[in-house]
């Protein structure tokens, strides 16, 4: 399918390298395409992913800490990995805490307390869990986020 002219890359949630190998092999592979894109999909791992050759991220964490996510994806296609890397960990908690609920009712909550959305939300999604809310405020509270 990489080879079809209307897709232009592929976003992949995880990180097992023989996977982005191999999607790295398909893209090198590919005649008659300026560029096909081999994309993060996971957050805690995107920088791991990049530093091996990947193009960037579709990112949750984006809705929430946007300019750090997109300063993080320009060292890794600078060549600074390590500094990525270091700014990712100062996030790694924000990372799991979107994920602690199914996507996306923690990044909904999040922009909600952030002032960034309403507190509406539709079936089949369902109000975060309280027993998160005081991690979750804490961590964006550390992050001054809120």
């Amino acid at each position: 399918m990489a080879a079809h002219p209307n897709i232009i890359g592929i976003k992949e949630a995880t990180d097992n390298p023989l996977r982005l190998n191999e999607l790295m092999s398909i893209t090198e592979k590919l005649v008659d395409q300026k560029y096909f894109s081999v994309l993060s999909g996971d957050d805690p791992t995107f920088n791991s992913f990049m530093a091996k050759g990947g193009d960037g991220v579709i990112s949750v964490a984006a809705n929430i800490i946007p300019s750090e996510i997109a300063k993080m994806c320009s060292l890794n296609l600078d060549g600074y990995f390590d500094d990525a890397e270091e700014m990712s960990q100062m996030f790694s908690s924000i990372f799991e805490l979107l994920f602690i609920e199914s996507n996306p009712i923690p990044v909904k909550w999040m922009l909600e307390k952030m002032k960034k959305t309403g507190s509406g939300i539709r079936l089949p999604l369902v109000p975060l869990a309280a027993k998160y809310h005081d991690a979750i405020i804490n961590e964006m509270t550390k992050l001054k986020l809120l």
